[in-house]
């Protein structure tokens, strides 16, 4: 392949914009990228920019939802404990009030279905669906 801007010269990269052939005196770097020096610079550097920032935003994404599952655990383990902690204390008087025995069998259900639904909610990956090799 030929340098796109002297045909007598022979290419050594690719423009990572325009995709052109460049020889060393027409490539420029930009970053780890290489760019038609004069005519390209400024879009690699936005590119790289861009690059960087959704790399950022992909990272806070992903602690995001850490935080987000570990606050779904919470939740369902506080549900159930004050479900069971009702449930009992409902069971000892349950002559005097049967439904606070009935609200504590509701919260112990609800804090299960919460506990199914938040371990089973999309973006938390699975063994089964992560890339071999991966732990």
């Amino acid at each position: 392949m030929k340098c796109y801007y002297h045909h007598d010269r022979d290419a050594v990269a690719l423009c990572y914009w325009c995709n052109r052939g460049l020889c060393t005196g027409c490539a420029a770097e930009v970053g780890d990228r290489l760019a038609c020096r004069g005519r390209c610079e400024a879009e690699v550097e936005r590119a790289v920019r861009v690059g960087r920032a959704s790399t950022l935003m992909v990272e806070g994404s992903e602690r995001a939802q850490c935080l987000n599952r570990l606050a779904g655990f919470g939740l369902t383990a506080f549900v159930l404990v004050v479900g069971l902690i009702i449930s009992v204390w409902g069971y000892s008087r349950l002559s005097e009030s049967p439904a606070v025995l009935l609200l504590g069998g509701v919260l112990v259900l609800f804090g299960l279905v919460l506990g199914v639904v938040s371990s089973r909610w999309p973006g938390r990956a699975s063994v089964a669906d992560q890339p071999p090799g991966a732990a």
